[in-house]
């Protein structure tokens, strides 16, 4: 595989993308009720994810956003 002989990183960043994806699941459902057909989750990610963009690392972006670091607990309670 070319990814992990000359270019690993692709692997870290798709497991980062996870990992934030079921933090911020997470925050969501508790939050605004989930994320299909919510107006406020909506609100919350332009507001609170997007539109900061890239003005912190993403380790405290993330922080920031759901009060608290990046963790694998979220990650690991989907998949049961």
């Amino acid at each position: 595989k070319i990814h992990i002989a000359l270019y690993p990183v692709y692997y870290h960043n798709y497991e980062l993308g996870h990992l934030i994806t079921a933090q911020l699941q997470d925050y969501l459902r508790r939050h605004a009720g989930g994320v299909v057909g919510r107006k406020a989750a909506g609100a919350w990610l332009v507001e609170q994810f997007f539109r900061p963009g890239n003005r912190a690392d993403w380790a405290a972006h993330i922080a920031t956003a759901t009060g608290e670091a990046l963790t694998t607990r979220y990650f690991v309670e989907a998949l049961g």
